[in-house]
């Protein structure tokens, strides 16, 4: 992030700003990932990322782990999405790594922007260049789900 961001009381105050302006979100996770990614947070070199992390963990609501019904992106999650313009398509895996690909790290700064969003949600995140932009998430596939869940809420063909 920028270098104005990175003293912690800026971005702590970022952070609830962020906060406010997102609180009618419905970040879902469920209960396993909301305790794994408390502990992400925890480790997070990127003070920004941490802290919006934990934001959003604040705000969400948190389904038994065995619920499957948010459709949410989590760990294992493709997840097709825009930011700043253009359509991407990542798998979000373990770690902090974000490189042009396939997979991107959960505790990277576009993992923690997309965990916890479902298709057709969106947010502002911030860029690697501290540019506020749209984050909008098209598609989520999981795991127990051979198909992604559209934006338009149809589930069947």
């Amino acid at each position: 992030m920028a270098a104005a961001l990175q003293c912690p009381d800026m971005v702590d105050r970022f952070g609830n700003v962020w906060m406010t302006a997102h609180r009618d979100v419905p970040f879902a996770f469920r209960d396993c990932d909301f305790h794994y990614l408390g502990q992400v947070a925890l480790s997070l070199d990127d003070d920004l990322d941490a802290c919006l992390l934990l934001r959003k963990l604040r705000l969400a609501r948190v389904h038994p782990d065995d619920c499957s019904r948010s459709g949410a992106a989590r760990l294992g999650s493709r997840v097709r999405f825009r930011h700043g313009g253009r359509p991407q398509q990542v798998m979000l895996v373990h770690g902090s790594g974000e490189a042009e690909g396939e997979a991107v790290g959960i505790g990277s700064r576009t993992g923690v922007g997309l965990v916890g969003l479902a298709a057709g949600q969106s947010v502002l995140w911030p860029t690697r260049t501290g540019k506020l932009e749209e984050l909008h998430v098209l598609a989520v596939a999981n795991a127990e789900a051979e198909d992604a869940r559209p934006a338009s809420g149809r589930t069947g063909p």
